[in-house]
C-alpha cells in the first residue's frame, strides 16, 4: 500500500511540474489529465471510490466545457 502511494504521489508531482514546463498547450494538457487520474489512484488508495470516479470525469468535462465555449 505504502508502495503504492509513492508511486502515484511522485507520479502526481513530476507530472504537475510538467503542466506548467510544457512548451505545447497540448502536451500541457494531457500531463494534466494524467495529474487528475493520479489523483484518483490516490483517492482510490484512501477509500474514497464514488469520489476517485467522478473526480477526473467531473474536471475533465469541465475543462472541455471551457474551451469549447471560447
Amino acid at each position: 500500500m505504502n508502495f503504492l502511494f509513492y508511486i502515484f504521489s511522485s507520479l502526481l508531482l513530476i507530472s504537475g511540474i510538467m503542466v506548467i514546463q510544457a512548451r505545447n498547450p497540448v502536451h500541457s494538457v494531457l500531463f494534466l489529465i494524467l495529474v487528475f487520474f493520479n489523483a484518483a489512484g490516490l483517492l482510490v488508495l484512501l477509500g474514497l471510490d464514488f469520489f476517485a470516479m467522478i473526480f477526473p470525469l467531473k474536471v475533465d468535462c469541465e475543462i472541455l466545457v471551457r474551451n469549447c465555449i471560447q
